[in-house]
């Protein structure tokens, strides 16, 4: 791709620094074969505790792969979310951290259980202020183009209420005795069953699955989310709240379990199970690329290095 391929997309064209640009073709010639993005989560300290670097890499890594977008699996910011839409984390956390030009793109964003602790509408309502924060309501669903004929459907639940942990302490997370899981789960089995697309990815803050120390297993999860994403064959779930990232694949279930919460602070071990094909605590985030019939799935460090690939075809 050459550099006024890869800047075109933002809508300027850099002809006066770089004349020789004027040769090339501004409009790729190549049709569309894959869509790549990002995932990160467990991110917002304002920049502290691993979270910058983390991010200059998620830019260059943006840059290199030609991402379409950025997944936030929740937990946005810490310790107790945003109070409105003027909160300075906004500032602190997001748009001065993430400020590379590659991840200037669409950020899909789930809600996570320390979003919960401040004003979770205020997230839903930054949609409207920013041009690259999409959280259109608590879960969503939307669909990507990967070739031509080939899609894939992206379901984001919102898994806090779920959660009998947080249910028990309304005092301390906002509205979240308000919603209605029941509700939810009809929401969610009704947009996979009727969903058209060769490739579904459902993503939540909170594990189905997880080796991880204190953040495990969540058998509220494994016993109302985990049903409908088999029923409906769904490929992988991403997830964050534990501070790893990890890739599970399990005997009893035909979904994949990606766990992407490695976006700041990293203190919670990885057990080592069957079920892991890789663990870390590392700081880390996740690259994806998806063609008709592969999905790839990469982690990366700050540093650049490559931790583990996986590859499931369809």
């Amino acid at each position: 791709m050459s550099f006024i391929q890869r800047f075109s997309r933002y809508g300027f064209y850099l002809l006066t620094l770089c004349p020789w640009a004027c040769k090339q073709d501004s409009i790729p010639t190549n049709p569309l074969k894959e869509l790549s993005f990002l995932v990160v989560g467990d991110w917002g300290r304002n920049g502290t505790q691993n979270q910058q670097p983390v991010a200059n890499q998620m830019n260059r890594t943006a840059l290199k792969e030609n991402t379409q977008f950025v997944i936030s699996t929740g937990d946005n910011f810490y310790e107790t979310g945003v109070q409105s839409i003027t909160d300075s984390q906004w500032g602190t956390s997001f748009e001065k951290v993430y400020s590379g030009i590659g991840l200037q793109n669409d950020w899909l964003v789930a809600l996570g259980n320390h979003d919960y602790q401040g004003n979770p509408q205020a997230q839903i309502d930054y949609s409207l202020k920013s041009p690259r924060w999409k959280m259109p309501s608590r879960y969503f669903t939307l669909v990507k183009a990967i070739d031509e004929t080939t899609k894939v459907r992206l379901v984001f639940i919102d898994s806090t209420p779920f959660i009998t942990e947080y249910l028990q302490n309304p005092k301390a997370y906002s509205d979240i005795a308000k919603q209605n899981t029941q509700k939810q789960l009809i929401w969610l089995d009704s947009v996979l069953t009727n969903a058209k697309e060769k490739w579904k990815i459902v993503i939540g803050h909170h594990p189905i699955y997880s080796a991880g120390f204190g953040h495990g297993n969540q058998d509220e999860l494994i016993s109302q989310i985990k049903p409908i994403l088999e029923k409906n064959h769904v490929q992988m779930y991403f997830c964050g709240h534990s501070h790893s990232s990890q890739y599970l694949k399990r005997s009893d279930s035909s979904v994949d379990y990606v766990v992407a919460g490695a976006g700041s602070s990293t203190i919670e071990l990885v057990k080592q199970e069957s079920t892991v094909l890789f663990g870390t605590i590392i700081p880390s985030f996740t690259l994806v690329s998806l063609s008709s019939n592969l999905l790839k799935t990469t982690f990366i460090d700050s540093t650049g290095q490559v931790l583990f690939n996986a590859q499931r075809g369809f």
